[in-house]
């Protein structure tokens, strides 16, 4: 009974090292809980993917082959750490044959998979949302804008950016589990190969400029404003760590109509006569075709099952129809359904979300850790298109950037177009 009393005068005396202590001692029983349920995760998976490496295939038949696309530089430089850990182990015991190229710099990506040599079955990406555009855009102008031999390159999203916008649409993810099992999800739809197919969008310059002959694509957004700009500001604040978003919206100071620009667009439309007329996705696909890049597809996916369609015979008058608005906004946003799965309409679509023309900075504020939180895109004024161009008001004295995937780009007039289902995914 006396050492109990001693333990605990002494506990009393030198009450700060006691705290710090069990501080201490709570915290590395968390770590090291922590990271033996992540081992007993890991084991978990690499022993079902075990089970496909083990299977047994056809004489003649060659193992898969997987081409992994990884950003070395993506989520401050932890990209390639967390691939090693937690990703390259289930797709090693798959018994697939795994390639990893890794980007140089910007435009990495979209470079080697123009240039890729190699016969593959499917591509993986390792990185966020400008490493996925990057490889889409390498992907889908290699084939010279032709959907139909994109869908037979299937993509893996490996989510290691900072912003992985499409990725709750392909892997579930419970708040309450391990940060990285949505990495080991991800890796395992890959080995099981079920997809589906999400939109794409297509961002083409229409001035008379070299730049603007060869699209760029995406597969979440086009934004542009104030609310774009506070996000695309929070590196400047990584001295306030895990509160750095909500830094850059506190300092942002009070928005201003930074979105002025001349907006078209033309309603949501299925496929149609005029659709066919400016839409490479819905020519059918030359049965004896032999360009060069048929060589870069995998021998047994050349061919088709589904259904054409001779959209060239469908008329829809509405498809044509032409509006025109003056936008004045604080922030314009484009999204595709791919992050905005809810609406009511079956007919594929872009969301168009257009913010009040002026808010106060407490709004402003408010308005920005909602969006951090929820992730979602909310305006007073919202609509649905097909085709938009934007033909904004450039000022001399600063330069204005929008974001496409979340990555910048300078303002200039451009022409997006919705192609609908225009790449395979790998998903849950």
């Amino acid at each position: 009974m006396s050492r109990l009393k001693n333990v605990l005068m002494k506990i009393r005396n030198n009450w700060k090292k006691s705290v710090f202590g069990s501080v201490a001692l709570v915290y590395g029983v968390n770590l090291g809980n922590e990271k033996y349920l992540k081992s007993c995760m890991l084991r978990e998976y690499c022993e079902t993917a075990a089970q496909f490496g083990e299977a047994p295939i056809g004489a003649v038949q060659k193992p898969r082959h997987i081409t992994v696309i990884l950003n070395p530089a993506a989520n401050r430089r932890q990209a390639k750490l967390q691939y090693e850990l937690y990703c390259a182990p289930i797709l090693n015991l798959s018994g697939a044959s795994v390639d990893v190229l890794q980007t140089t710099g910007e435009g990495g990506g979209r470079t080697l998979v123009e240039k890729l040599s190699t016969e593959t079955d499917a591509i993986i990406v390792a990185g966020g949302d400008g490493t996925v555009s990057e490889v889409i855009t390498g992907l889908l102008r290699r084939f010279e804008g032709n959907i139909h031999k994109a869908l037979q390159i299937p993509i893996g999203i490996l989510p290691l950016g900072r912003t992985n916008s499409v990725i709750k649409s392909l892997v579930k993810i419970d708040e309450n589990e391990l940060k990285e099992k949505v990495l080991t999800d991800a890796a395992m739809n890959v080995v099981n190969e079920k997809t589906k197919r999400l939109d794409v969008i297509s961002v083409q310059l229409t001035e008379d400029l070299p730049i603007g002959k060869r699209p760029i694509y995406a597969l979440s957004s086009v934004e542009w404003g104030a609310l774009r700009n506070a996000d695309a500001a929070q590196d400047k604040y990584w001295y306030y760590g895990v509160f750095r978003n909500y830094m850059s919206y506190l300092f942002h100071g009070t928005p201003k109509s930074e979105v002025q620009t001349e907006l078209s667009f033309t309603p949501p439309c299925t496929g149609c006569n005029n659709c066919f007329s400016i839409r490479k996705d819905l020519h059918k696909e030359e049965g004896h075709s032999k360009k060069w890049w048929h060589y870069f597809l995998p021998v047994m996916s050349r061919q088709s099952s589904e259904k054409t369609v001779d959209y060239s015979s469908i008329i829809n008058p509405d498809c044509s129809q032409v509006t025109n608005k003056k936008v004045e906004s604080i922030n314009l946003a484009i999204t595709t359904t791919n992050i905005q799965p809810e609406s009511s309409s079956d007919i594929p679509h872009l969301n168009v979300y257009i913010a009040e023309p002026e808010m106060s900075y407490i709004d402003f504020v408010k308005k920005g850790f909602k969006r951090i939180e929820d992730r979602v895109f909310e305006a007073p004024e919202s609509f649905e298109a097909h085709i938009l161009e934007l033909h904004p008001v450039l000022k001399t004295d600063e330069e204005m950037y929008f974001s496409i995937d979340n990555e910048p780009y300078e303002v200039r007039p451009v022409k997006i177009t919705l192609l609908p289902k225009s790449i395979n995914v790998f998903c849950s």
